[in-house]
């Protein structure tokens, strides 16, 4: 089982507690995996996906109509170890929120 950790990057780093991102709260808007996985697309890429955008955006609905091309574009993509930026997270739903259709 796969371990991720969120660092709340709004706090400084002398005030940043880590916190363990669970599956249960983004199990709870739509389960796919009881467990994270990365670095393809299956389930638990697709629950971490969800789980990401759901901790980041505090919105199922945003968590739920991004998760998908997030966890193809984005999740099934990352290395075995690896750090997301909170930024990088807000960069990738504005682009895609304000993609021009069937770009």
């Amino acid at each position: 089982m796969f371990r991720v950790t969120v660092l709340d990057s709004a706090l400084g780093q002398d005030q940043a507690k880590p916190r363990g991102l669970e599956p249960q709260a983004s199990r709870d808007v739509r389960d796919c995996s009881h467990l994270f996985c990365w670095g393809d697309a299956g389930d638990g890429s697709r629950q971490l996906a969800l789980a990401l955008l759901l901790d980041f955006s505090g919105d199922s609905a945003t968590a739920l109509r991004w998760f998908e091309p997030f966890t193809e574009k984005y999740v099934r993509r990352l290395p075995s170890s690896w750090t997301v930026p909170e930024l990088d997270i807000a960069l990738w739903l504005h682009c895609f929120e304000n993609a021009r259709p069937g770009s």
